[in-house]
């Protein structure tokens, strides 16, 4: 369990990267060029032949900044949760080692009192033979 959460502690975060690294480059190969000039020419022969309008592309680009503004916000979330859920395998993993010290300790005292007990067992053997 611990080798797991080691393993998903160092592939989380390049994993995350990775995918926002994704994203920004999808973002940075957009054209964010606005027009600044369409004619009637233009919309006509957008018109007719089913092309885009000019405040069709400002609402498209406006979307995507939208878009954008929501995957900075939803990739902060994920870097937010990411930490909460950490802290929280962090206390566990404590909590299990500390169960494990515990246990260590337990199992030393179960040692040394199985060894008093054997040298108080040899001890009083050797009385009990040599007053025989």
């Amino acid at each position: 369990m611990i080798a797991a959460y080691q393993a998903s502690k160092e592939r989380l975060p390049r994993h995350v990267k990775t995918q926002l690294d994704h994203i920004h480059d999808i973002f940075h190969d957009l054209p964010i060029r606005r027009v600044t000039k369409r004619g009637f020419l233009t919309n006509a022969l957008a018109k007719l032949t089913g092309l885009a309008t000019q405040d069709q592309l400002y609402s498209l680009t406006d979307f995507l900044q939208k878009i954008e503004q929501g995957l900075v916000t939803v990739s902060d979330a994920w870097k937010t949760g990411t930490q909460h859920f950490m802290a929280a395998f962090r206390a566990d993993k404590a909590r299990v080692d500390n169960i494990f010290r515990v246990l260590h300790l337990q199992r030393q005292s179960i040692f040394q009192l199985q060894s008093q007990l054997t040298r108080f067992y040899h001890r009083s053997s050797a009385r009990v033979e040599f007053f025989y």
